[in-house]
């Protein structure tokens, strides 16, 4: 299967992980009456919706560096961190790196924009 990398990828594949982890979220249909069954798919649906946003915060990172795919974005973020002598980003298409939202905030500059909500973007990437 071919690596999807663009923003359509990212903004395709958010819109899915958000649609299913609503359908998680719907009454369950199987075994309604098992103990656990209101809160069965809770926690799929919680991992599915961080999921989403963390897709969409790899569709903005692209945008925002004005590139065409994740791995253009974060060798211009490299190219740019170079010139101040910082650390390098890490390969955040795929690494485990890529899978943590604060750190994707940051390579985007979004904790510096007037409208970032600190606690919220917190509780997602918990």
């Amino acid at each position: 299967m071919p690596f999807r990398d663009t923003i359509q990828d990212y903004k395709r594949s958010a819109a899915r992980r958000l649609k299913d982890a609503r359908e998680l979220l719907e009454a369950p249909t199987l075994g309604s009456q098992r103990s656990d069954a209101a809160r069965r798919h809770l926690h799929d649906a919680i991992d599915l919706a961080g999921y989403a946003a963390e897709c969409l915060v790899k569709a903005y990172i692209i945008q925002y560096m004005g590139t065409q795919t994740l791995a253009s974005a974060v060798d211009k973020r490299n190219e740019q961190r170079k010139r101040r002598e910082l650390e390098p980003v890490k390969n955040i298409a795929r690494s485990a790196a890529g899978h943590k939202v604060l750190y994707l905030l940051q390579l985007a500059d979004l904790p510096q924009d007037p409208a970032y909500d600190r606690r919220l973007c917190g509780r997602v990437a918990q």
